[in-house]
């Protein structure tokens, strides 16, 4: 079962293998989930496409899974990195 999504949204299943990766604070593979579907959600300004992933026993948003800047969508013919870099911050001057 799909998780509820705002009036308006679409979900497309997915035909291909892909996968979400979600790394640890340090930028290494935590967890691998699969990819089942794509939904379009709509927003103040436009539309935002979200992976649909498989988690536990249900289906989940991508955006709750992990922060987007420890997640990475793969295909599964693809190599994906074992590590990422940790994110930074710095200072505008």
């Amino acid at each position: 079962m799909y998780p509820l999504l705002p009036p308006g949204s679409v979900v497309i299943p997915m035909s291909m293998d892909m996968s979400l990766l979600h790394y640890n604070n340090a930028g290494d593979q935590f967890r691998c989930y699969s990819v089942v579907a794509m939904a379009s959600i709509p927003e103040a300004g436009g539309v935002r496409v979200v992976p649909l992933v498989v988690k536990g026993w249900g289906i989940v948003r991508a955006d709750e899974v992990g922060p987007p800047n420890r997640c990475l969508l793969v295909a599964d013919d693809h190599p994906a990195p074992a590590r990422i870099a940790p994110a930074t911050t710095t200072a505008a001057s």
